[in-house]
């Protein structure tokens, strides 16, 4: 190669080197430059991210307190709510106490209005009596007369007729007593019917004393009737005692085989026969009530049948007890059994629960024969075989006493409750009951 071409070459080679030098160059110091720019801006960047980390801190910061300034604004808010709701309540409170008292001084009003009207009435009616007042006293005076000298009339009316009465029934028990001693050998006990039935049925008749019915107790069994005589066929038993319904359609007899026969007492017919209690035991007394028959018998039984259905309504045995007398109350919710020793049993007349027995009581140790309940009161009488009688409550307390002309069979009390009738060998005795009870 000449010479002249390679220095023409190394010429050229080294502009291209000076060229690439000087590109390189400047590419260094662009790099630099934007090495430079990049550091200023990744500096503005970091100030920037600081700004920005404040700012959200400061925006976090207001937040909170925006929460917080919101929650008492809330708080505030339902305070003012609160006051508010008190103050509508209050002010209703208001309108209502203010309607109240409207109502109370318009109730007010009129109710002085009715007093004034009241007295100006009054006034005028006192005025209308003090006018009449001289009239009435006069009447007064005449009606008080008049009324002393018809109580006077009345009062001797009344003895009269107390004594006339009395006489009657004496003469007439006498009459009963011949007649069934006409019939066979008749005891003092025969009585006892005969007052069982003026208490029983005594609407039949014409007075309390007036009864028909007697017993002849004796080994032939037979039921005699004053006026006409009825035979009442009692049965293979002996008729130990006798009574009539309430309703006055049943005879009803009582025997030693302890069933109850119920006849018609017109005829003597047997209509039924009811088994009284719980074993064949002698019936010894009755009493009728309403529509049963309260009966007693041997070794302390006691029941009650109802006679319209013929059939045993209860029946029970008193352990020890030795009953003779039976009675039911005049409302018909008790059953008083009694018999010897002083010893009496008040029984629930619907189920025959034993009430109350004479053991908390002080009836003594007579031996009772007839009981007879006081038509009106809480009063009971017992009559024993020595002549005396009891008068006691319902609590068996005894109260009073008195002694009969002899032994008693029998008690009876007039509707009234103002007489008291015994009877017994001594016949038909009448007490004005004012004293004893």
């Amino acid at each position: 190669m000449p010479l002249q071409e390679r220095r023409r070459q190394r010429r050229a080679y080294r502009k291209g080197v000076f060229r690439t030098a000087a590109y390189s160059a400047t590419v260094l110091a662009a790099v630099g430059s934007l090495a430079v720019v990049a550091l200023q801006n990744s500096t503005k960047a970091e100030r920037s991210a600081r700004i920005a980390a404040e700012q959200r801190d400061r925006a976090r910061a207001n937040e909170s307190r925006a929460l917080a300034a919101e929650e008492n604004a809330n708080r505030l808010a339902s305070s003012r709510a609160e006051a508010l709701r008190e103050v509508i309540a209050e002010r209703k409170k208001a309108v209502r106490l203010a309607e109240e008292r409207r109502v109370a001084l318009e109730r007010a009003k009129a109710a002085e209005a009715a007093a004034l009207a009241q007295s100006r009435l009054a006034r005028e009616q006192s005025v209308r009596a003090d006018r009449f007042s001289r009239t009435a006293l006069v009447s007064a005076r005449i009606a008080t007369e008049q009324r002393v000298r018809a109580d006077r009339q009345a009062r001797a009316a009344r003895s009269s007729a107390s004594v006339a009465e009395r006489e009657s029934a004496r003469a007439y028990a006498s009459t009963v007593l011949a007649a069934s001693s006409m019939l066979e050998p008749v005891q003092s006990e025969a009585v006892a019917p005969l007052l069982g039935s003026l208490r029983l049925a005594r609407e039949k008749w014409k007075g309390w004393e007036y009864g028909h019915l007697t017993a002849a107790v004796a080994s032939k069994p037979s039921l005699a009737v004053v006026g006409p005589p009825v035979k009442v066929d009692s049965g293979a038993g002996a008729i130990g005692s006798v009574a009539l319904s309430g309703d006055g359609k049943r005879l009803i007899t009582g025997g030693s085989d302890g069933r109850l026969i119920l006849s018609d007492p017109s005829t003597g017919r047997p209509t039924a026969s009811v088994a009284a209690f719980g074993s064949p035991t002698a019936v010894r007394a009755m009493a009728a009530f309403g529509d049963g028959v309260a009966a007693v018998g041997d070794s302390g039984w006691v029941g009650v049948v109802d006679v319209s259905r013929a059939r045993v309504r209860w029946s029970t045995s008193i352990a020890g007890a030795n009953l003779r007398a039976v009675a039911a109350s005049p409302d018909g919710r008790l059953v008083l059994a009694a018999g010897t020793g002083g010893f009496a049993a008040l029984l629930d007349a619907e189920t025959g629960k034993v009430v109350r027995t004479s053991l908390t009581g002080n009836l003594g140790s007579e031996d009772f024969v007839s009981v007879a309940f006081v038509p009106r009161g809480n009063f009971i009488t017992f009559g024993a075989t020595s002549g005396h009688v009891t008068v006691a409550g319902r609590d068996f307390t005894s109260r009073s006493g008195f002694d009969a002309k002899g032994p008693i069979s029998s008690l009876a009390w007039s509707p009234s409750g103002t007489e008291l009738a015994a009877s017994g060998p001594f016949g038909l005795s009448v007490w004005d009951t004012a004293t004893l009870v």
